[in-house]
């Protein structure tokens, strides 16, 4: 993946060396134009043909629709899917992670992914499947 600065991050998933956390990255040599191109424009489309599938796409999710998140009628209580999930994990290390997700907003959504999944899946979709690198 090319970077903003020049540099070409090294192939083998996240980027980030197992060792010390790092990205690890490598001079680019190869030119923007001999980067392997994502699968929409491998598809063959046109550029104008892209434009309207994003601007159809964008209809059927504006943004606009985002800010307007209200809790469904039948939502599922967030503390019971948490509760449900820790049954799966280790009993030692539950109140650990709870301990985590106290510490601030951004630990507590990345601990409370599954509460997060649950409100999401009644929103509107674009259509659109963001690449999500393996891990």
């Amino acid at each position: 993946m090319l970077r903003h600065d020049g540099l070409m991050m090294a192939a083998g998933g996240s980027g980030g060396s197992r060792t010390s956390g790092r990205p690890r990255a490598v001079a680019a040599t190869a030119s923007v134009d001999q980067l392997p191109s994502p699968a929409w424009k491998r598809a063959g489309l046109a550029l104008e043909d892209r434009v309207a599938r994003g601007k159809a796409a964008r209809k059927s999710a504006p943004r606009s629709s985002h800010g307007k998140w209200e809790p469904a009628s039948d939502r599922p209580d967030p503390v019971a899917l948490l509760q449900e999930q820790a049954e799966s994990r280790v009993p030692e290390l539950v109140p650990i992670r709870y301990g985590r997700m106290l510490v601030s907003p951004g630990t507590f959504y990345r601990g409370a992914a599954l509460i997060m999944a649950s409100d999401l899946a009644q929103t509107s979709r674009s259509g659109i499947v963001p690449p999500i690198p393996p891990l």
